[in-house]
């Protein structure tokens, strides 16, 4: 085996073990929803309470496509922790607003998240976790870095952290 191939496979390793903590987050955090939400549905509210308030301005700060912003919002405001209200000056436009009870919902999934990553954290050797919380800190502080460069942003992921 090549030294770049051995690189290459230890890199998809390390990708594979960062999509497995996400998963396992979503799972958790969908289990201990009262309404059985996720990371996903958990960003867009974060979003919405931070300001952005129509679908495509969300669709575009979440890096996810229209339909699916539709479909989240929806199942949102269904469970009523969402308000749909109608633009006054455009009736083809709407804007989304977080209720109490999101606000409520959101607070206590971020901290949920919080909580769980936090036990996965402390569950790695103390010597090797302030190396791997530097290193995903570094590589947050790098993708941001290049999303700025193309105008996007990593406020999903990050959870407003």
């Amino acid at each position: 085996m090549k030294v770049a191939d051995a690189i290459d496979a230890e890199a998809l390793r390390t990708l594979g073990t960062m999509l497995k903590v996400v998963r396992s987050a979503d799972r958790a955090l969908r289990e201990a929803s009262r309404h059985g939400l996720g990371l996903t549905e958990v960003s867009v509210l974060a979003e919405i309470s931070r300001g952005t308030t129509g679908p495509s301005s969300l669709a575009d700060a979440l890096r996810l496509d229209r339909p699916r912003i539709t479909r989240l919002t929806d199942r949102l405001v269904c469970a009523e922790l969402v308000a749909r209200q109608g633009d006054d000056v455009d009736r083809r436009r709407f804007h989304l607003t977080i209720t109490q009870q999101g606000e409520g919902e959101l607070h206590a999934s971020l901290s949920f998240v919080a909580d769980y990553v936090g036990a996965m954290l402390r569950s790695v050797p103390s010597g090797s976790r302030e190396g791997l919380v530097q290193g995903l800190l570094a590589l947050r502080s790098s993708i941001e870095d290049k999303d700025a460069t193309s105008g996007a942003s990593l406020a999903a992921v990050s959870l407003g952290r």
